[in-house]
Protein backbone atom coordinates (compact mmCIF):
# COMPACT_ATOMS: atom_id res chain seq x y z
CA UNK A 1 0.00 0.00 0.00
CA UNK A 2 2.84 2.49 1.17
CA UNK A 3 4.94 1.60 -2.42
CA UNK A 4 1.61 2.14 -4.60
CA UNK A 5 0.60 5.75 -1.97
CA UNK A 6 4.44 6.75 -3.32
CA UNK A 7 4.10 6.03 -6.91
CA UNK A 8 0.81 7.93 -7.14
CA UNK A 9 2.56 11.44 -6.10
CA UNK A 10 5.67 10.24 -7.79
CA UNK A 11 3.71 10.43 -11.17
CA UNK A 12 2.72 13.94 -10.65
CA UNK A 13 6.13 14.73 -12.27
CA UNK A 14 5.82 13.03 -15.36
CA UNK A 15 2.20 14.06 -15.74
CA UNK A 16 2.96 17.63 -17.49
CA UNK A 17 5.21 15.81 -20.19
CA UNK A 18 2.48 13.93 -22.72
CA UNK A 19 5.49 11.75 -24.40
CA UNK A 20 6.01 10.06 -21.38
CA UNK A 21 4.05 7.05 -19.33
CA UNK A 22 4.68 5.59 -16.18
CA UNK A 23 3.51 2.90 -14.37
CA UNK A 24 3.44 0.68 -11.15
CA UNK A 25 3.18 -2.72 -12.20
CA UNK A 26 2.58 -5.42 -9.69
CA UNK A 27 4.07 -9.04 -9.35
CA UNK A 28 1.28 -10.32 -11.27
CA UNK A 29 1.70 -8.10 -13.92
CA UNK A 30 -1.36 -5.87 -13.32
CA UNK A 31 -1.40 -1.72 -13.46
CA UNK A 32 -2.03 -0.45 -9.90
CA UNK A 33 -1.01 3.17 -10.74
CA UNK A 34 -0.50 5.13 -14.02
CA UNK A 35 0.04 8.69 -15.46
CA UNK A 36 -2.68 7.56 -18.03
CA UNK A 37 -5.16 6.31 -15.18
CA UNK A 38 -7.10 4.28 -18.20
CA UNK A 39 -4.62 1.69 -17.78
CA UNK A 40 -4.90 1.06 -14.44
CA UNK A 41 -6.27 -2.45 -13.43
CA UNK A 42 -5.25 -3.79 -17.20
CA UNK A 43 -3.12 -6.89 -17.69
CA UNK A 44 0.37 -5.39 -19.14
CA UNK A 45 1.84 -6.78 -21.97
CA UNK A 46 4.92 -4.59 -22.44
CA UNK A 47 6.31 -4.82 -26.25
CA UNK A 48 9.93 -6.27 -26.47
CA UNK A 49 11.24 -2.73 -28.08
CA UNK A 50 13.16 0.41 -27.69
CA UNK A 51 10.15 2.59 -26.62
CA UNK A 52 9.12 0.50 -23.58
CA UNK A 53 11.74 0.40 -20.33
CA UNK A 54 10.99 -1.66 -17.21
CA UNK A 55 13.08 -2.34 -13.68
CA UNK A 56 12.75 -4.42 -10.88
CA UNK A 57 11.83 -2.67 -8.05
CA UNK A 58 13.56 -3.75 -5.12
CA UNK A 59 14.14 -2.52 -1.81
CA UNK A 60 15.53 -4.29 1.54
CA UNK A 61 16.62 -7.12 -1.05
CA UNK A 62 12.85 -7.61 -1.54
CA UNK A 63 10.74 -7.47 -4.87
CA UNK A 64 8.06 -5.47 -4.85
CA UNK A 65 6.90 -4.99 -8.63
CA UNK A 66 8.45 -3.10 -11.98
CA UNK A 67 8.60 0.68 -12.51
CA UNK A 68 7.55 0.96 -16.21
CA UNK A 69 8.47 4.34 -18.72
CA UNK A 70 7.12 4.46 -21.85
CA UNK A 71 7.90 6.93 -24.62
CA UNK A 72 8.70 7.69 -28.19
CA UNK A 73 11.24 10.08 -27.29
CA UNK A 74 14.93 9.18 -28.37
CA UNK A 75 16.41 9.30 -24.68
CA UNK A 76 14.12 7.46 -22.67
CA UNK A 77 16.67 5.04 -21.86
CA UNK A 78 18.39 7.95 -20.27
CA UNK A 79 15.39 10.01 -18.70
CA UNK A 80 13.60 6.47 -17.20
CA UNK A 81 17.23 5.55 -15.53
CA UNK A 82 17.19 8.82 -13.86
CA UNK A 83 13.28 8.18 -13.19
CA UNK A 84 14.21 4.72 -11.58
CA UNK A 85 16.91 6.63 -9.15
CA UNK A 86 14.87 9.02 -8.23
CA UNK A 87 11.75 6.41 -7.48
CA UNK A 88 14.24 4.42 -5.48
CA UNK A 89 15.67 6.86 -3.31
CA UNK A 90 11.94 8.12 -2.18
CA UNK A 91 10.90 4.42 -1.87
CA UNK A 92 14.00 3.75 1.07
CA UNK A 93 13.27 7.14 2.74
CA UNK A 94 9.54 6.50 2.95
CA UNK A 95 10.24 2.95 3.70
CA UNK A 96 13.13 4.19 6.63
CA UNK A 97 10.84 6.59 8.33
CA UNK A 98 7.71 4.51 8.48
CA UNK A 99 10.04 1.59 9.61
CA UNK A 100 11.50 4.58 12.32
CA UNK A 101 7.97 5.60 13.08
CA UNK A 102 7.12 1.70 13.93
CA UNK A 103 10.69 1.82 16.20
CA UNK A 104 10.15 5.19 17.74
CA UNK A 105 6.25 3.44 18.65
CA UNK A 106 8.17 0.61 20.43
CA UNK A 107 10.78 2.64 22.46
CA UNK A 108 8.19 4.76 23.76
CA UNK A 109 6.10 1.24 24.63
CA UNK A 110 9.80 0.31 26.05
CA UNK A 111 10.36 3.54 28.18
CA UNK A 112 7.48 3.83 29.54
CA UNK A 113 8.54 0.68 31.73
CA UNK A 114 10.96 2.81 33.22
CA UNK A 115 9.05 5.84 34.13
CA UNK A 116 6.61 4.26 35.94
CA UNK A 117 3.38 4.87 33.38
CA UNK A 118 3.44 1.09 32.96
CA UNK A 119 3.91 -1.43 35.87
CA UNK A 120 7.31 -3.08 34.89
CA UNK A 121 7.81 -6.63 33.37
CA UNK A 122 11.45 -7.92 32.58
CA UNK A 123 9.82 -10.44 30.15
CA UNK A 124 7.74 -7.51 28.06
CA UNK A 125 11.36 -5.84 28.22
CA UNK A 126 13.45 -7.84 27.36
CA UNK A 127 10.86 -9.46 24.17
CA UNK A 128 11.45 -5.45 22.88
CA UNK A 129 14.94 -5.15 23.35
CA UNK A 130 14.85 -7.85 20.91
CA UNK A 131 12.39 -6.48 18.57
CA UNK A 132 14.59 -3.69 18.55
CA UNK A 133 17.61 -5.36 18.21
CA UNK A 134 19.66 -3.18 21.11
CA UNK A 135 21.96 -4.49 23.61
CA UNK A 136 19.75 -5.29 27.21
CA UNK A 137 23.03 -5.48 29.21
CA UNK A 138 24.94 -1.85 28.00
CA UNK A 139 24.96 0.61 31.21
CA UNK A 140 22.99 4.04 30.07
CA UNK A 141 21.91 7.27 31.61
CA UNK A 142 18.89 9.58 31.48
CA UNK A 143 19.29 12.94 29.39
CA UNK A 144 16.38 15.10 29.32
CA UNK A 145 15.37 17.54 26.64
CA UNK A 146 12.81 20.83 28.65
CA UNK A 147 11.92 23.63 26.46
CA UNK A 148 9.27 26.34 26.99
CA UNK A 149 8.20 25.80 23.64
CA UNK A 150 6.47 22.77 22.77
CA UNK A 151 8.72 20.47 20.70
CA UNK A 152 6.81 19.44 17.21
CA UNK A 153 6.69 15.50 16.41
CA UNK A 154 8.87 16.51 13.32
CA UNK A 155 11.49 17.63 15.35
CA UNK A 156 11.20 14.39 18.10
CA UNK A 157 11.49 12.76 15.08
CA UNK A 158 14.71 14.43 13.69
CA UNK A 159 16.20 13.84 16.78
CA UNK A 160 15.48 10.00 16.20
CA UNK A 161 16.63 10.32 12.77
CA UNK A 162 19.74 11.10 13.26
CA UNK A 163 20.77 8.95 16.51
CA UNK A 164 22.11 5.34 16.01
CA UNK A 165 19.23 3.31 17.71
CA UNK A 166 22.30 1.04 20.04
CA UNK A 167 22.94 4.48 21.48
CA UNK A 168 19.86 6.40 22.14
CA UNK A 169 16.63 5.14 23.47
CA UNK A 170 13.75 8.09 22.81
CA UNK A 171 10.52 8.76 23.87
CA UNK A 172 8.94 12.23 24.07
CA UNK A 173 6.73 12.54 27.51
CA UNK A 174 4.95 16.11 26.83
CA UNK A 175 4.93 18.52 24.54
CA UNK A 176 7.93 19.98 26.19
CA UNK A 177 10.16 17.26 27.43
CA UNK A 178 11.54 14.52 25.49
CA UNK A 179 13.40 11.91 27.16
CA UNK A 180 16.73 9.81 26.33
CA UNK A 181 18.12 6.59 27.50
CA UNK A 182 21.85 7.28 26.11
CA UNK A 183 24.44 4.25 26.29
CA UNK A 184 27.80 5.37 28.11
CA UNK A 185 29.43 2.31 26.30
CA UNK A 186 33.00 2.38 27.53
CA UNK A 187 33.37 1.87 31.13
CA UNK A 188 36.28 2.50 31.98
CA UNK A 189 34.81 6.03 31.56
CA UNK A 190 32.57 5.67 33.82
CA UNK A 191 35.23 5.40 36.92
CA UNK A 192 37.71 8.16 35.18
CA UNK A 193 34.21 10.51 35.20
CA UNK A 194 35.38 10.88 31.35
CA UNK A 195 31.66 10.46 30.35
CA UNK A 196 30.53 14.02 30.71
CA UNK A 197 32.77 14.42 27.83
CA UNK A 198 30.81 12.00 25.45
CA UNK A 199 27.55 13.97 26.86
CA UNK A 200 28.83 17.11 25.98
CA UNK A 201 29.55 15.84 22.40
CA UNK A 202 26.15 14.01 22.00
CA UNK A 203 24.42 16.97 23.18
CA UNK A 204 26.48 19.52 20.81
CA UNK A 205 24.87 17.46 18.27
CA UNK A 206 21.46 17.37 19.15
CA UNK A 207 22.02 20.99 19.47
CA UNK A 208 23.22 21.49 16.02
CA UNK A 209 20.00 20.00 15.08
CA UNK A 210 18.44 23.18 15.56
CA UNK A 211 18.18 22.54 19.42
CA UNK A 212 19.58 25.46 21.12
CA UNK A 213 16.99 26.75 23.18
CA UNK A 214 16.92 23.57 25.37
CA UNK A 215 18.25 22.77 28.84
CA UNK A 216 19.66 19.12 29.05
CA UNK A 217 19.51 17.21 32.26
CA UNK A 218 21.31 14.14 32.75
CA UNK A 219 21.09 11.74 35.79
CA UNK A 220 23.43 9.23 36.97
CA UNK A 221 24.43 5.89 35.06
CA UNK A 222 22.38 2.88 35.68
CA UNK A 223 24.02 -0.83 35.14
CA UNK A 224 20.61 -2.74 35.62
CA UNK A 225 17.75 -2.42 33.35
CA UNK A 226 15.66 -2.00 36.49
CA UNK A 227 17.79 0.92 37.85
CA UNK A 228 17.09 3.19 34.95
CA UNK A 229 14.13 4.40 36.83
CA UNK A 230 16.37 6.41 39.00
CA UNK A 231 18.40 8.20 36.57
CA UNK A 232 14.96 9.13 35.11
CA UNK A 233 13.86 10.14 38.57
CA UNK A 234 17.02 12.48 39.02
CA UNK A 235 16.08 14.04 35.87
CA UNK A 236 12.40 14.82 37.10
CA UNK A 237 14.22 16.31 40.39
CA UNK A 238 16.76 18.68 38.45
CA UNK A 239 13.86 20.32 36.36
CA UNK A 240 11.22 20.40 39.84
CA UNK A 241 14.11 21.63 42.00
CA UNK A 242 17.06 23.86 39.96
CA UNK A 243 16.79 26.62 38.13
CA UNK A 244 16.34 25.71 34.39
CA UNK A 245 18.07 27.97 31.71
CA UNK A 246 18.23 27.68 28.39
CA UNK A 247 21.41 26.18 26.59
CA UNK A 248 22.60 24.55 29.90
CA UNK A 249 23.61 21.33 30.40
CA UNK A 250 23.21 20.16 34.07
CA UNK A 251 24.22 16.92 35.72
CA UNK A 252 22.52 15.31 38.90
CA UNK A 253 25.67 14.55 40.50
CA UNK A 254 26.70 18.26 41.17
CA UNK A 255 23.91 18.98 43.09
CA UNK A 256 24.32 16.11 45.69
CA UNK A 257 24.06 18.12 48.50
CA UNK A 258 20.61 20.13 47.28
CA UNK A 259 19.07 17.01 46.64
CA UNK A 260 19.95 15.48 50.01
CA UNK A 261 18.65 18.43 51.62
CA UNK A 262 15.27 18.58 49.70
CA UNK A 263 14.98 15.18 51.50
CA UNK A 264 14.27 16.25 54.64
CA UNK A 265 11.10 16.11 55.49
CA UNK A 266 9.37 20.30 56.34
CA UNK A 267 7.77 18.54 59.71
CA UNK A 268 11.37 18.11 60.54
CA UNK A 269 12.46 21.31 60.05
CA UNK A 270 9.70 22.11 62.04
CA UNK A 271 13.21 22.50 65.11
CA UNK A 272 14.49 25.48 63.56
CA UNK A 273 10.92 27.52 64.84
CA UNK A 274 10.41 29.40 61.73
CA UNK A 275 6.89 29.56 61.77
CA UNK A 276 7.21 33.33 63.60
CA UNK A 277 8.99 34.25 60.56
CA UNK A 278 5.73 33.49 58.30
CA UNK A 279 4.53 36.80 60.51
CA UNK A 280 4.70 39.93 57.99
CA UNK A 281 4.89 42.13 61.41
CA UNK A 282 8.77 40.25 61.50
CA UNK A 283 9.95 41.83 58.03
CA UNK A 284 11.48 38.46 56.83
CA UNK A 285 11.36 38.15 52.86
CA UNK A 286 11.42 34.87 52.55
CA UNK A 287 11.85 35.38 48.52
CA UNK A 288 15.18 37.35 49.42
CA UNK A 289 15.92 34.72 51.76
CA UNK A 290 15.59 32.35 49.41
CA UNK A 291 17.66 34.27 46.41
CA UNK A 292 21.00 34.73 48.80
CA UNK A 293 20.95 31.45 50.38
CA UNK A 294 21.57 29.99 46.96
CA UNK A 295 23.53 32.61 45.88
CA UNK A 296 26.09 32.22 48.50
CA UNK A 297 25.81 28.36 48.20
CA UNK A 298 26.42 27.82 44.47
CA UNK A 299 29.83 30.53 44.56
CA UNK A 300 30.87 28.69 48.42
CA UNK A 301 29.49 31.78 50.28
CA UNK A 302 32.01 33.98 48.69
CA UNK A 303 29.94 37.22 49.31
CA UNK A 304 31.81 39.21 46.91
CA UNK A 305 30.99 36.74 44.04
CA UNK A 306 27.57 35.77 45.30
CA UNK A 307 26.74 40.11 45.38
CA UNK A 308 27.65 40.41 42.25
CA UNK A 309 25.46 37.21 40.82
CA UNK A 310 22.42 39.54 43.13
CA UNK A 311 22.97 42.67 40.98
CA UNK A 312 23.67 43.89 44.82
CA UNK A 313 26.43 45.74 46.29
CA UNK A 314 29.08 43.68 48.27
CA UNK A 315 28.34 46.03 51.56
CA UNK A 316 24.52 45.76 51.66
CA UNK A 317 25.00 41.82 50.93
CA UNK A 318 27.14 41.56 54.37
CA UNK A 319 24.57 43.99 56.04
CA UNK A 320 21.40 41.43 54.82
CA UNK A 321 23.50 38.60 56.21
CA UNK A 322 24.37 40.58 59.39
CA UNK A 323 20.55 41.02 59.91
CA UNK A 324 19.86 37.24 58.95
CA UNK A 325 22.48 36.09 61.46
CA UNK A 326 21.17 38.39 64.47
CA UNK A 327 17.44 37.32 63.55
CA UNK A 328 18.10 33.55 63.09
CA UNK A 329 21.06 33.34 65.94
CA UNK A 330 23.67 31.81 64.01
CA UNK A 331 26.55 32.67 62.61
CA UNK A 332 26.75 32.38 58.56
CA UNK A 333 30.11 34.02 57.60
CA UNK A 334 32.23 32.24 60.15
CA UNK A 335 30.89 28.81 60.71
CA UNK A 336 30.36 25.95 58.48
CA UNK A 337 26.91 24.75 61.04
CA UNK A 338 26.21 28.18 60.74
CA UNK A 339 26.38 28.27 56.57
CA UNK A 340 24.54 24.95 56.51
CA UNK A 341 21.35 26.07 59.27
CA UNK A 342 21.09 29.12 56.64
CA UNK A 343 20.98 26.98 54.14
CA UNK A 344 18.26 24.57 56.18
CA UNK A 345 16.14 28.09 56.39
CA UNK A 346 15.92 28.98 52.96
CA UNK A 347 14.53 24.91 52.31
CA UNK A 348 12.37 25.79 54.62
CA UNK A 349 11.14 28.94 53.14
CA UNK A 350 11.50 27.22 49.51
CA UNK A 351 8.81 24.12 51.07
CA UNK A 352 6.23 26.52 52.64
CA UNK A 353 6.22 28.61 48.88
CA UNK A 354 5.70 24.92 47.12
CA UNK A 355 2.85 24.01 49.22
CA UNK A 356 0.94 27.65 48.63
CA UNK A 357 1.60 27.32 45.03
CA UNK A 358 0.05 23.78 45.22
CA UNK A 359 -2.91 24.98 47.13
CA UNK A 360 -2.14 23.50 50.54
CA UNK A 361 -2.86 25.75 53.15
CA UNK A 362 -1.02 23.11 56.22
Amino acid sequence: MILKNIFSEFIEVVKENSNYILGLINLQGYVVACSQPKLVGKKNKIANNKYNFTKKIIVNNKHLGYLWVYSEDENLEMVANLLNESLHNRIMYEFNEEKLKKNVSKEEELINYFIDKAPFNMNAVLRLFDELNINQTTQRVAIMLYRKQSFSEDEFINIKFNQNQEDAICAMLSENLILIFKTVANREHTRLNLYRDEIRTFVKKIQNLGFEECTFLVGTIQKNLTSYNKSYRQCLWLMNNIELVANELLFFEDYLFEYLMSKIPLEDLSILRLEQFNDKKLKIDSNKVIDIADKLYINNFNITKASEELFMHKNTLTYEIRKYEKTFGIDIRGSFQGKVIFYLISLYFKKIKFHKQAGDDN
